[in-house]
């Protein structure tokens, strides 16, 4: 009994999580959702009293007002994929660029005296600015990972690189603006020198040697602190933390930060822009408060590190898992190929045995299906008109061969041009039709096939007559490197029914 509580338990939790996973994965309406609660909840706290009634009223009012723009983001995917380039940047505009500029300037004014709460103008805009600030970070990152993601200087672009990149760009700009900055009475006096927010591309050219100095040691300076991040990310954490524990990495921490910040703060008490800027360090370099900056670097830069080093070993993890199916894929694409040739060659060894006129059609054929094998089968996925001709060479093949009464029906319905799938997938069922039901069979025989595909789905039924003697054998190597290949290829999207009729073996697929 126990037993069975804990298992509907966790069918129930992991219902919910999937649930909530297609909820959330399929599009990105719900990051609209978070500027509407944050500025529902600063609208809220505007004006006493704060009431649940207020904030759930706010919320509600700010979500019907974007509901158009909430819509668009909902079904992004199918407006893009049923409209044109022009229609689909038209309506983009349209909600993004119009509707969100119309709503806090006209419509707010208009509507506000139906609300039930009183919404401001500002909050409004300001709620507008998020969803555009939204929309366009969304419209980067596709960008990026679309576009950018390939390319070489990309790929070697770690995060250590990047922290020195920003760095210099950081370097380079405080000096730029602490050398616009000088001379002017605002930010410089005679014993000291304030970086302004001010760029005087002027001035930079006539003391370009001050501007060079400035960058230099700014960046020798954000150095001293990318020192202690960096022999934290390279020995501290993923020798001592991983191999030793917790106590000998903050030993090794605290070690490392009370021998180094003394030797790196006379270093920058030694740069002359203490001499411009005043003093960056105080003096003596042995002040415990000279040593404060390195430990929130360590104590910062750890959870950092270590969620990095996380999402690699993931990404080695799915990265291996994924070679692991492939090259399973490529094992059972090998075995079933020759499974196919072996049935084939056998039927040529039968017609030239008996010395039929049709041979040479039969080797017309069987060059035609060895040449589909070799080329397409070889690829990822096929268009599905070209496995239905594959399948049908394949049939006219075997009427060729066999000499007896046999009666086959292939019916196809709605059939989507665009519909592609793995090769040589659906052979597998006609093969095993033949091999276990028509050419053991001494009568009569059958084999019906119907096959439609629509809006995304495949089906497809094979039914074939089975005599008492051979019922019992219909599971060949075909049909387990099938099941198995599935699996592989449409985890959970996919059904596989085999029905043992009195005289008949069915059985249905069918693929989303």
């Amino acid at each position: 009994m126990n037993n069975e509580i804990i298992l509907l338990h966790e069918i129930i939790i992991n219902t919910v999580l999937k649930r909530i996973q297609n909820l959330f994965l399929p599009n990105n309406a719900w990051t609209f959702v978070v500027p509407v609660l944050l500025i529902s909840l600063i609208q809220t706290s505007e004006k006493e009293p704060y009431t649940w009634n207020e904030h759930i009223s706010c919320t509600a009012i700010m979500m019907a007002l974007l509901l158009p723009v909430l819509l668009f983001v909902f079904y992004q995917e199918k407006i893009r994929k049923a409209s044109s380039t022009r229609n689909y940047f038209l309506l983009w505009v349209a909600c993004f660029v119009v509707y969100l500029s119309v709503l806090p300037l006209f419509l707010i004014p208009i509507l506000s005296p139906l609300f039930p709460v009183e919404l401001t103008q500002d909050n409004v805009g300001m709620l507008c600015l998020f969803c555009i600030g939204i929309e366009l970070t969304l419209v980067l990152t596709e960008y990026f990972n679309t576009q950018l993601s390939g390319s070489h200087w990309l790929r070697k672009l770690n995060l250590e690189k990047s922290i020195l990149l920003a760095l210099l760009l950081l370097s380079v700009l405080l000096a730029a603006m602490g050398v616009s900055s000088m001379s002017d009475p605002r930010y410089h006096s005679a014993n000291n020198l304030l970086i302004g927010p001010t760029l005087k591309p002027l001035v930079l050219l006539k003391k370009l040697p001050t501007f060079f100095s400035f960058a230099l040691q700014f960046f020798l300076l954000y150095m001293a602190g990318f020192f202690f991040y960096f022999i934290n990310n390279r020995f501290l954490i993923p020798v001592l933390l991983k191999q030793k524990g917790m106590i000998i990495y903050c030993l090794a921490a605290i070690g490392s930060i009370l021998f180094f910040y003394p030797l790196i703060a006379q270093l920058i008490i030694w740069l002359p822009i203490n001499n411009v800027f005043g003093e960056i360090i105080g003096s003596p370099p042995f002040k415990a408060e000279n040593g404060w900056g390195a430990f929130a670097i360590m104590l910062v830069s750890l959870p950092i590190i270590l969620t990095i080093q996380w999402f690699k070993q993931n990404n080695q993890i799915t990265m291996l898992e994924k070679q692991k199916v492939e090259n399973e894929l490529h094992l059972l694409k090998q075995q079933i190929n020759p499974h196919f040739f072996f049935n084939t060659l056998n039927n040529l060894y039968g017609l030239s045995l008996t010395r039929s006129e049709q041979t040479p059609e039969v080797i017309l054929h069987l060059s035609d299906l060895m040449r589909y094998v070799i080329y397409e089968g070889q690829k990822e996925k096929v268009l599905l008109t070209d496995e239905i001709n594959y399948i049908e060479d394949y049939l006219r093949l075997q009427q060729i061969r066999i000499h007896k009464q046999l009666d086959i029906t292939f019916e196809k319905h709605s059939i989507d041009n665009q519909f592609e799938l793995p090769p040589l997938l659906l052979i597998i069922f006609i093969e095993n039709a033949f091999k276990h039901g028509i050419e053991p069979a001494e009568n009569a025989c059958y084999l019906k096939m119907n096959l439609s595909c629509a809006n995304g789905k495949l089906s497809l039924s094979c039914e074939n007559s089975v005599e008492p003697t051979t019922k019992k054998s219909q599971s060949g190597i075909g049909l387990l490197n099938l099941k198995r290949r599935l699996e592989l290829l449409y985890p959970g999207k996919h059904e596989l029914k085999m029905e043992n009729g009195q005289n008949s073996f069915k059985i249905i697929l069918e693929l989303n």
